[in-house]
């Protein structure tokens, strides 16, 4: 019966990632579309109605704020501590 399952799960996990292949294949197959533009507004309450401000967004340069680096930080310290217990348990 243990072995059933186990034939089961495999043939299962092989379909799935069969199927992920079959994507990542069609992504690849299909051109890369134009990168968009993207502009960020900034709210200036002292300037006339109507009047956008576009300041453009670099990317590479574009830093995160403070708390989501803090954030990323202890998600790693949490994961890898995860992995250590689980792997010694």
């Amino acid at each position: 019966m243990l072995r059933l399952a186990l034939v089961v799960m495999c043939v299962v996990a092989v379909i799935f990632l069969l199927r992920v292949l079959v994507g990542l294949l069609k992504e690849w197959r299909v051109p890369a579309a134009q990168p968009k533009r993207m502009h960020v507004a900034k709210f200036y309450p002292s300037r006339k109605r109507m009047q956008l401000i576009v300041i453009p967004v670099n990317p590479a340069k574009h830093q995160f704020p403070r708390k989501i680096g803090e954030h990323i930080a202890l998600l790693l310290v949490v994961a890898i501590g995860m992995a250590i217990s689980l792997r010694v348990g």
